[in-house]
């Protein structure tokens, strides 16, 4: 019996683009993508999908890497709000 499915969603499923979330957020495109590898090309970012940290412990060792307070508030609301700007449909998906 199967009790449990299990999808990859980044980059199967849907789109996942982390420099366009932080691009929302701000117009500095350097910093844009110093968040984004901050957040998103972390090694948090993968114990996240392994369910070993909590958000919130990923996030604060996030922001610590990141060397001003504007950076961490936009990691901050990157972090918090990247599904609502990375979830369509992936390019392998749309040829079916």
């Amino acid at each position: 019996m199967i009790k449990n499915i299990v999808f990859d969603m980044g980059n199967v499923l849907v789109d996942y683009v982390g420099d366009k979330v932080c691009s929302i957020f701000t117009e500095d495109k350097e910093m844009a993508r110093e968040v984004a590898a901050a957040v998103f090309v972390s090694p948090e970012w993968v114990f996240l999908d392994m369910g070993i940290i909590s958000e919130e412990e990923g996030l604060r060792n996030m922001q610590s890497r990141l060397d001003t307070e504007e950076k961490r508030q936009l990691a901050a609301r990157s972090f918090w709000h990247w599904h609502e700007y990375n979830m369509t449909l992936s390019r392998g998906w749309r040829r079916w």
